[in-house]
């Protein structure tokens, strides 16, 4: 479902999540398997994207209790995900598209919100 409703993405696509777990059957391998097919959209159909798309992935900071030392854990977690789909984080991209990852520092503050807009 968010595969295909994040294919109507025309523009912008935000995603806020308190946590990001790890792992191959995590709830984010499945975000990152959807951000990877709109970005595989937006280089295979450009006409689609006149302004480009911007994907931008809210991480709350709030982690499991083996990561409350690590204030990056999330973003690292998404960052895992994002590649194994591939998307690469750096180096060549596709023409009109970006994607940035974005996490509060360190316990406090934090953000229980989850969002797909």
């Amino acid at each position: 479902m968010l595969v295909d409703q994040s294919r109507q993405t025309r523009r912008e696509l935000l995603i806020a999540n308190m946590i990001w777990d790890d792992g191959p059957d995590a709830p984010g391998a499945r975000v990152a398997q959807a951000i990877a097919a709109l970005r595989r959209d937006v280089a295979a159909f450009p006409d689609r994207y006149q302004e480009g798309v911007t994907g931008r992935v809210m991480l709350g900071n709030s982690n499991r209790l083996g990561d409350l030392l690590d204030p990056a854990a999330n973003a690292y977690k998404a960052a895992r995900h994002l590649l194994a789909a591939g998307v690469p984080l750096t180096g060549a991209s596709v023409p009109g598209w970006r994607l940035e990852i974005a996490n509060y520092a360190y316990a406090l503050p934090h953000d229980h919100v989850k969002l797909v807009v």
